[in-house]
C-alpha cells in the first residue's frame, strides 16, 4: 500500500503526510496545531491551509473513524481530520513513506522458494491490482453511505428526530412517513437501538487450532491471538476508539476492537496494532503488512485485558503478545 499501487487510500494517507510536513515546517502554523483544540483549529485556520483542507474534504470527506451511518463523516466533523494533523505534526513521520517493510528489518527471514521468477512478478502484479481495485470499491460504499445518511438525516429535520432516524429500519420510515408510527414511538425504539450500537459487543469467535481463539490466554501477561502480520514491536500499549481523539505517540502499540479505513493515515506512528476483532485478510491486517507494522488480532477482550500505557511486546508471526510492565 505504501510503497506501490495507486489506490485512494494511498492517496488520502499521502495528503496527510505532505500537510504534515508542511506545517511542521511553518513554526507558526506548528505551534497553533501542537496546542489549540482542533475544534477551535478547524474553524480558524489560515486560509491556505483552509483551501487545502476544503478541497480534501471535497474530495474524500466520505471517510470517518468508522463505516456506520451513525458515525459523522469527515466533511460533516473537518475538527477529526485536523485532529489527525495534530498527532502527526506532533509526532509522526512527515516525510516518503518508508520503502522497504519495517519487519523486513527486524530481521524477517526470506524464504528459498520454487515458483518461477515471472510467476511470483505476476502474481504480486495482480496481487497489486487487486488490492487497488478493492480500495475503491470500498471509497464507492463510503460515497453512498454519506449520500444515504444525508438524505436520513433530512427525513429526521423534517419530521424533527434529529439523528435517531439513523436506528429506523426502511420500514419503519415507510410507517412514520404514512402517519401509522407514532412520533413517541419511533424515539423510544431509536433510543433502544441507539443504546445498544453503543454498548460493547462480544467479537464473533475464531477457532484455532479447535479451540476458540479467547481461550488462547497462558497467563495474565501473556496473551495469544492470530499473528497477520510479521515482525516484532514493543512499545507503550494505548486503547483506542477513535484515532482522532487519541494521544497516540510514535512506535506506540494501539490496541482497538477493530479499525477502518478512516484510520489509515494514524498507521504510520504507530509501532504494532493489536486487536479484538479481525483476520488475515481485514483491512487492518493488509495495511499492516503493507506498511511493515506487526499485527496482532483476535485477542479477545484486549482492550480490557491490555493497561492503559503498559509496556508490551507483540509478535505479528507467532500472535503472541507480552505485557511487559503497567
Amino acid at each position: 500500500l505504501s510503497r506501490r499501487g495507486n489506490n485512494v487510500t494511498l492517496r488520502i494517507e499521502q495528503w496527510f503526510r505532505a500537510m504534515g510536513a508542511r506545517i511542521a515546517a511553518d513554526r507558526e502554523a506548528a505551534e497553533r496545531f501542537r496546542t489549540e483544540a482542533p475544534e477551535r483549529l478547524a474553524r480558524s485556520l489560515p486560509p491556505e491551509l483552509q483551501k487545502e483542507l476544503d478541497t480534501f474534504l471535497s474530495r474524500y470527506g466520505c471517510r470517518s473513524r468508522h463505516r456506520t451511518l451513525a458515525v459523522k463523516r469527515w466533511i460533516e466533523a473537518p475538527e477529526e481530520v485536523v485532529a489527525i494533523l495534530q498527532s502527526l505534526v506532533r509526532h509522526g513521520p512527515t516525510g516518503a513513506p518508508p520503502t522497504e517493510c519495517r519487519s523486513r528489518k527486524a530481521g524477517q527471514p526470506r524464504f528459498n522458494h520454487s515458483v518461477p521468477r515471472m510467476a511470483l512478478k505476476r502474481f504480486a502484479r495482480l496481487a497489486g491490482l487487486f488490492l487497488d481495485l478493492r480500495e475503491e470499491l470500498r471509497f464507492l460504499l463510503d460515497e453512498a453511505l454519506l449520500r444515504i445518511r444525508r438524505d436520513l438525516l433530512g427525513l429526521g429535520r423534517h419530521f424533527r428526530l434529529g439523528d435517531s432516524i439513523l436506528f429506523l429500519t426502511f420500514d419503519e420510515i415507510e410507517r412514520l412517513k404514512a402517519g401509522r408510527l407514532s412520533h413517541d414511538e419511533t424515539r423510544r425504539i431509536a433510543g433502544e437501538r441507539r443504546e445498544l450500537f453503543y454498548k460493547p459487543v462480544e467479537p464473533c469467535t475464531f477457532w484455532v487450532e479447535g479451540r476458540p481463539e479467547y481461550d488462547l490466554t497462558i497467563d495474565g501477561k501473556v496473551l495469544l491471538g492470530i499473528g497477520t502480520s510479521p515482525g516484532r514491536a514493543t512499545g507503550r500499549a494505548v486503547i483506542v476508539a477513535d484515532p482522532s481523539v487519541a494521544a497516540i505517540r510514535q512506535g506506540d502499540v494501539i490496541v482497538a476492537r477493530h479499525t477502518d479505513p478512516g484510520w489509515t493515515p494514524i498507521l504510520s506512528l504507530v509501532g504494532g496494532l493489536v486487536m479484538e476483532e479481525g483476520g488475515l485478510l481485514n483491512h487492518c491486517s493488509i495495511v499492516a503488512r503493507e506498511l511493515g507494522i506487526p499485527a496482532v488480532v483476535g485477542i479477545h477482550q484486549a482492550t480490557r485485558l491490555i493497561p492503559e500505557g503498559s509496556r508490551v511486546t507483540i509478535d505479528g508471526g507467532s500472535g503472541r503478545l507480552i505485557i511487559e510492565a503497567s
